[in-house]
């Protein structure tokens, strides 16, 4: 991924991702993870039970964000759809707005 003047690097935002199932929004629920991508925008969440997932970049996240319903609303508007299967491992590119 290119680094564009004055746009978010890999290390400057976050990875959220959540179930596409609003009813499986429960606080400290495993199902709602965040990472850190590295220098090269890599980034890797683990041990996420099977299932449907909303994947979502951001610049700024508070831990106690992913808690609050209202904050998961209004990220589920932003996100790349992605299915996890059991036991396989899934890679997905997400494109930062403003990226190239």
């Amino acid at each position: 991924m290119s680094q564009d003047a004055g746009q978010p690097s890999g290390p400057d935002y976050f990875v959220v991702a959540l179930p596409a199932d609003r009813a499986l929004w429960l606080p400290n629920s495993r199902r709602i993870q965040s990472a850190r991508p590295g220098t090269d925008g890599a980034f890797s969440i683990r041990d996420l039970p099977a299932g449907a997932y909303l994947l979502a970049a951001l610049t700024d996240l508070e831990p106690d964000d992913l808690r609050i319903p209202s904050f998961l609303e209004q990220l589920a508007a932003q996100v790349v759809p992605v299915t996890l299967r059991d036991g396989e491992r899934t890679v997905q590119n997400i494109r930062i707005a403003g990226r190239s």
